[in-house]
């Protein structure tokens, strides 16, 4: 069974041009919290998921989510149009032998059909093309496959996080503000899922950052400034001064949940 599984991974995996990492790949790997552990037992508890389970982590990033799965001893196939982001999760996941790596959109993944028992998404569900994206989980989950998103998601009313959106709506042009799925509108995924049904969860994450690690995941955000950019040193300082006001013994907690969406999709 082993045998075929690894048979199935290395059929589905396309060329991938290997390129240097780059600072922002660094950044979200290195300072993008992981998933709660909570998160991660229910669905393997809720999906039945085991040793002979494929999963597909379609935008998969640096690999964050996908190595909760490898270090369960499920196979993965981590998807992701980034060849830098790709080229950061390879790395960082190559000491397991159950991974193989697409450099392909979620739209259009290569993946053969009818071969993955579940599609895993997180922190990139927003970013797809939504009917695209149905068109492909149909393609390549088995019968009876299912969805899961994910996000890991800032406490809007936590008087920190108010005080990092004040910050980001000052010197991050691209911020607008917590998304849909911050503010726990669920309504856009409906129609994603057979009869409109889904399981929503939410699971206590809160995150203890030291200075470096507060800093860092502000930056790691897509709409942060780069090193490069006027606004940055701006940014950078009201970052700090905000972990100078509220930081103890040199930590700062950060409210913060892992939110999850599990359904099958929605058929023809």
């Amino acid at each position: 069974m082993a045998s075929a599984i690894y048979a199935l991974i290395n059929m589905v995996v396309s060329n991938m041009d290997y390129n240097r990492f780059t600072s922002k790949a660094d950044l979200y790997d290195k300072f993008r919290p992981k998933y709660s552990e909570e998160f991660i037992d229910y669905i393997y508890k809720y999906l039945g998921i085991s040793d002979n389970t494929i999963v597909a982590d379609i935008g998969a990033g640096t690999g964050i989510l996908s190595e909760e799965f490898l270090k369960r001893g499920s196979s993965v196939i981590c998807v992701e149009p980034n060849k830098k982001m790709l080229e950061q999760a390879k790395y960082k996941l190559q000491q397991f032998k159950k991974v193989a790596f697409i450099n392909a959109t979620a739209e259009n993944t290569s993946i053969i059909n009818s071969s993955v028992n579940i599609v895993t998404v997180g922190q990139a569900f927003h970013w797809f093309d939504k009917k695209a994206f149905l068109k492909e989980c149909r393609r390549i989950l088995i019968e009876n496959g299912f969805v899961v998103l994910a996000w890991n998601i800032s406490d809007s009313n936590d008087s920190i996080n108010k005080e990092i959106a004040n910050t980001n709506y000052m010197y991050c042009k691209k911020y607008n503000g917590y998304s849909s799925r911050d503010k726990e509108d669920d309504t856009e995924y409906l129609a994603f899922f057979t009869n409109n049904k889904m399981e929503i969860n939410i699971f206590e994450n809160s995150l203890l950052l030291d200075k470096e690690g507060f800093v860092g995941r502000c930056l790691s955000r897509s709409y942060a400034p780069n090193s490069n950019d006027e606004e940055y040193q701006y940014y950078v300082d009201s970052l700090l001064k905000i972990f100078d006001i509220y930081s103890e013994n040199k930590k700062i907690k950060i409210k913060n949940n892992t939110k999850c969406i599990i359904g099958k999709v929605k058929q023809w």
